[in-house]
């Protein structure tokens, strides 16, 4: 699909996928001829300077304070747009400031979905979801990410729209929550917790090139155009948990113990450490126990998946070099 101009409503954009998507977007040989709407919570007309600075060569940019639990904030965030990228996710909840994965992760891309379906002009979907997304898991988190899929997937059923869906791994880079989190840990901890042992696998996949499969998914160009649908992305190489802290201190030449800790004991201190944060919700819990049960099975690309190099896309590896940035 290609137009001579368009317009990208960008859910999430102030979020760390979604910054990067607008910076590769600059980069674009299409930049000059997209208009980017920034719909976040955070995105107001004050910061248009700063969102110029991350996109500098797109035709045009326009910041929209959105709740992605509003409907008439979506609605109006969707008129008009010719594509919809969803890159919104959280880690945790805060029910104090109506973060929680069912508002978040379910109800949202339903709103989205709605409001595609009662525009004229959209006609390509985006949706970032999470490997592991799983009607029947266990974890809420899980359990709500793959409800979203579902309610995406439903435009591309109904010929509404392109759709297609995009399962990442961990998502590292720069401004991560992963190894920026345990970086921080290891500056005042004697230890770095293996929750479970430490043998649960992730296939940690950097963010540029999350960013790069969404505009694959795009069709900004005729040429090089990809099938919608589901991929999932991942590095180069899967890792035990284990393995990534022990890359932590070895990027930040630190000894600490690894310290092996049982699933039940985990638990409670995910209990602990939500209570705290229901008390001070700025202050992020270093666990949870949603998090606890997402640490029981492993988070890799499925073999009879797609992928990145479907997308014709060559991951970056996960390494000392790629994570220099928490040194």
């Amino acid at each position: 699909m290609v137009t001579s101009s368009r317009t990208l409503t960008v859910f999430g954009a102030t979020g760390f996928i979604g910054r990067e998507l607008l910076r590769s977007l600059t980069k674009h040989n299409a930049a000059g001829s997209i208009t980017l709407r920034v719909a976040s919570r955070s995105a107001k007309a004050k910061n248009l300077s700063s969102w110029k600075q991350l996109a500098p060569n797109v035709n045009a940019i326009q910041p929209l304070h959105c709740d992605v639990t509003n409907p008439d904030h979506v609605s109006e965030a969707v008129k008009g747009a010719t594509d919809v990228i969803n890159c919104v996710g959280i880690l945790y909840e805060t029910p104090s400031k109506n973060l929680t994965f069912a508002k978040i992760q379910q109800e949202a891309p339903n709103l989205i979905a709605e409001a595609v379906k009662e525009s004229a002009t959209v006609k390509n979907v985006v949706h970032v979801s999470a490997i592991g997304a799983d009607l029947d898991s266990p974890s809420a988190y899980a359990r709500t990410k793959a409800m979203g899929e579902l309610a995406t997937l439903n435009l591309s059923n109904n010929d509404i729209a392109r759709v297609t869906v995009l399962r990442p791994s961990i998502v590292f880079g720069p401004e991560d929550s992963f190894f920026n989190r345990f970086e921080n840990m290891s500056r005042y901890l004697p230890f770095l917790p293996l929750v479970g042992g430490g043998t649960t696998k992730y296939q940690p996949v950097h963010v540029q090139d999350v960013a790069a499969a969404i505009i694959k998914a795009l069709a900004l160009n005729a040429e090089g155009d990809v099938p919608s649908g589901v991929y999932e992305l991942g590095g180069k190489t899967v890792f035990t948990f284990r393995q990534l802290m022990q890359l932590v201190l070895d990027a930040t030449q630190r000894k600490r113990i690894l310290l092996p800790i049982p699933f039940p004991v985990a638990s409670i201190q995910g209990t602990a450490f939500e209570l705290l944060h229901s008390v001070v919700p700025s202050v992020p819990p270093l666990l949870t126990r949603d998090q606890v049960e997402l640490l029981k099975s492993d988070n890799v690309v499925s073999p009879s998946a797609r992928t990145l190099y479907d997308l014709k896309i060559e991951p970056k590896a996960c390494s000392l070099d790629t994570i220099s940035y928490i040194r």
